[in-house]
C-alpha cells in the first residue's frame, strides 16, 4: 500500500505541473524587488492560465520570461518578468539581445518551470527532476529494489 501511495504521489507531481505554469509577474519600475537582486517579498507568482492574450486565441502560456531593458539615459535597467506564450529556440538556453533605436538594448530570456524567471540557482530541469528523484529513491529503498 505504501508503494502505491508513493507512486501516485510521483504521478501527481507531473499532473500538477502540466495544468498551468506559474511565473513571477512584475516590473522593476513599479516594484524595485523585481530588479536585480530579485526580491519577491511584496508579490507572488501568477497562474499564467489566468492571463489571456486575445490575439493568440486559446493558446496557454507555456514558458516564463525575463526581459531586461537598458536605455542609455537611464543607468538602472528596467526588468520585466511574466508569462510567455510563444516559444523559440532560446527557451532554456541563452538569452537573446536586440538593439533598438535611441540607444536601447533589450535582452530576453525564456524558461520552462514554475518560478524559473526569478532568482538564479538550480537549473529548471534540475528543479523539475528533484521531487521525482526523491520519490523514486524512497520507493526503491522501501521496496528493497536496487537502482542500477
Amino acid at each position: 500500500m505504501r508503494q502505491v501511495l508513493l507512486l501516485l504521489t510521483c504521478f501527481s507531481l507531473y499532473f500538477t505541473c502540466a495544468l498551468a505554469i506559474h511565473c513571477w509577474d512584475c516590473a522593476s519600475n513599479i516594484n524595485p524587488g523585481c530588479g536585480e537582486p530579485f526580491n519577491n517579498a511584496s508579490f507572488a507568482m501568477v497562474d499564467c492560465d489566468q492571463r489571456v492574450m486575445a490575439h493568440l486565441g486559446n493558446k496557454k502560456a507555456s514558458i516564463c520570461r525575463k526581459i531586461v531593458q537598458k536605455i542609455q539615459e537611464n543607468p538602472v535597467p528596467r526588468i520585466v518578468r511574466g508569462c510567455g506564450w510563444i516559444e523559440d529556440d532560446t527557451t532554456d538556453g541563452e538569452c537573446v539581445r536586440r538593439a533598438g533605436t535611441y540607444s536601447i538594448l533589450v535582452e530576453y530570456c525564456s524558461c520552462r518551470g514554475d518560478g524559473c524567471n526569478g532568482a538564479t540557482g538550480l537549473s529548471t530541469s534540475t528543479l523539475t527532476l528533484l521531487p521525482t528523484i526523491l520519490v523514486m529513491a524512497i520507493f526503491a529503498f522501501s521496496s528493497k529494489v536496487r537502482i542500477l
